[in-house]
């Protein structure tokens, strides 16, 4: 009985570590997808088709440019063409 509760808390132990890790993982990647000039950011879910997202994928892997910051800069565009 002793080594079951030993092997829960181990695992409990892994779960609560894992969910701290991811926490900041994610935390990190918010902080580093801040505008340069520090301009208040919202932030919101997008759903995306699959092949959209693939392409995005893709197109960070070849120019290193984040799929935040390409939706930031497609936007960004699109706005200014409207004025």
């Amino acid at each position: 009985m002793t080594k079951k509760k030993d092997k829960e808390n181990v695992f409990a132990s892994a779960a609560v570590t894992a969910q701290s890790n991811m926490k900041k993982l994610v935390s990190d990647q918010v902080v580093e997808s801040k505008p340069t000039d520090q301009e208040e950011t919202k932030a919101f879910s997008l759903r995306l088709p699959k092949r959209l997202h693939k392409k995005a994928l893709q197109h960070r892997i070849e120019t290193d440019e984040s799929m935040n910051a390409l939706i930031i800069r497609l936007l960004e565009e699109f706005f200014e063409d409207q004025e």
